[in-house]
C-alpha cells in the first residue's frame, strides 16, 4: 500500500511538474507575444515620427518657398516702386525743363 501511495505521489508530482513547465510555456509564449506587440508598436511609432519629420521638413520648404516667394514680391514691388518714382522725376525734371524753355528770353 505505501508503494502504491508513493507511486500515485510519484505520479501527481509528474502531474504538477508538467503543469508548471506548462505554465512557464504558456508564459514565454505570453511574454514573447508581448515583446512582439512592444516591437510592432515601437515601430509603429517610429514610422509615425518619421511620417511627422517628413511631413515638418516639407512643411518648412514650403514655407521656405513661400518666403522666398514674399521676399521676390516684395523686391519686385520695390523695383516697381523705384521705376515708377524714376519716371516721376523725369517727368518733373521734364516739366521744369519746359518751364525754364518757356520763360526763356530770346
Amino acid at each position: 500500500m505505501l508503494n502504491n501511495n508513493q507511486y500515485i505521489a510519484a505520479v501527481m508530482l509528474e502531474g504538477k511538474r508538467a503543469a508548471l513547465d506548462n505554465n512557464q510555456y504558456i508564459g514565454a509564449v505570453m511574454l514573447e507575444g508581448k515583446r512582439a506587440a512592444l516591437d510592432n508598436n515601437q515601430y509603429i511609432a517610429a514610422v509615425m515620427l518619421e511620417g511627422k519629420r517628413a511631413a515638418l521638413d516639407n512643411n518648412q520648404y514650403i514655407g521656405a518657398v513661400m518666403l522666398e516667394c514674399k521676399r521676390a514680391t516684395l523686391n519686385n514691388n520695390q523695383y516697381i516702386a523705384a521705376v515708377m518714382l524714376e519716371g516721376k522725376r523725369v517727368a518733373l525734371d521734364n516739366n521744369h525743363y519746359y518751364t525754364s524753355c518757356q520763360n526763356a528770353r530770346f
